[in-house]
């Protein structure tokens, strides 16, 4: 316990809020790799640790990460405690803790009215309060600066989810281009996923799939997996990837580990049928996209009806609904438009 880590060191009252700090550290990194249990294990122990002695930068990433810990367990209740004690110790963090209320709310209940109408305010107060792209990271007011950018970054997320992604994509270029001078890859895999998802929204696939693709790149090394359970949407770019073979292995680890906790993004996306949205705005349905598979392989409207064991009729009136969907003249182009989808 912490009365038996005090014993044995030279300056208690100093070392213990430090080895408190480097517990919240290894906590957020197990929640990331989505080690749960350890992640929860190393917050508690660190926020005991540091007691009354409190670095105020290590405190709110602890209060952050366990409100993240408690949504990816579907424990409301617990996550806005955290939100609760967090605001209580550190008033100056309220304008950011009300943002990630606004947000939760949102993500399980996005088409509840008076949910959107909380969330809309919160952004129109945030957006009063700061110039977008214009704060330099990790800078602001004194005793709130580190919750600019997590806020900021909620303030994308809302703007998108009630779609808005107009207003975001001035901020995230700016963003991104500090992170990429700075080498944070934290933030490069967050900006780059709240960009695939701003573009996904504005129908823009190329886009969409770099910003994806950067965003996989930078995350694979370090094992990331937490960061991209975000929404249902952002789980279908991920089904997307996986379909198309691009870290497969990877991304597919992602995915069975939002299916293991029952992460709303994964039941939400999974209930929608698994679609993948064209840029025209309707979807291929799950036949269509196995018949858009075999004609890529060359197969004939005959081969494709006995693989299928559907009639040759039907065949013809999935490739149809498919040449409409994806805007395309014949077969060759429907396969490229839809490789360029993903």
């Amino acid at each position: 316990g912490k009365a038996d880590i005090a014993a044995v060191l030279d300056n208690p009252e100093q070392e213990l809020p430090a080895l408190g700090s480097l517990d919240i550290v290894l906590g957020c990194v197990f929640l990331e790799q989505d080690r749960l249990e350890e992640a929860n294990e190393h917050l508690l122990q660190g926020l005991n640790l540091m007691g009354g002695r409190m670095n105020p930068h290590y405190l709110m990433a602890a209060y952050f990460a366990l409100f993240r810990l408690c949504e990816i367990l579907g424990d409301s209740d617990g996550a806005m405690k955290y939100l609760d004690r967090l605001e209580t110790v550190w008033p100056d963090t309220s304008f950011c803790t009300r943002g990630l209320r606004a947000a939760h709310s949102l993500r399980i209940s996005p088409e509840d009215p008076t949910v959107r109408v909380e969330a809309r305010s919160w952004c129109e107060d945030y957006s009063s309060l700061v110039d977008h792209g214009k704060h330099t990271p990790g800078m602001g007011p004194f005793g709130a600066a580190d919750a600019y950018y997590p806020a900021s970054l909620t303030w994308v997320k809302i703007q998108i989810a009630l779609g808005a992604p107009q207003h975001v994509f001035s901020y995230l270029d700016r963003q991104l281009e500090a992170a990429e001078a700075n080498g944070l890859d934290s933030r490069i895999i967050e900006i780059s996923l709240c960009q695939a998802l701003a573009w996904r929204a504005q129908r823009e696939p190329v886009r969409t799939q770099e910003a994806l693709e950067r965003a996989l790149s930078t995350a694979l090394p370090g094992g990331y997996v937490r960061t991209f359970d975000q929404s249902p949407a952002l789980t279908q770019l991920l089904i997307e990837a996986a379909q198309q073979g691009f870290h497969r292995e990877y991304v597919e680890r992602i995915l069975s580990s939002l299916a293991e906790t029952g992460s709303p993004s994964w039941v939400q996306a999974k209930s929608a049928g698994q679609s993948v949205q064209t840029s025209f705005g309707e979807s291929l349905s799950e036949r269509e996209v196995e018949v858009l598979r075999l004609i890529a392989q060359g197969a004939t409207n005959s081969e494709i009806a006995k693989h299928l064991v559907i009639t040759v009729g039907t065949v013809k009136s999935h490739v149809n609904h498919i040449l409409r969907k994806l805007g395309a003249h014949n077969r060759t182009e429907a396969v490229a438009h839809a490789r360029r989808l993903g």
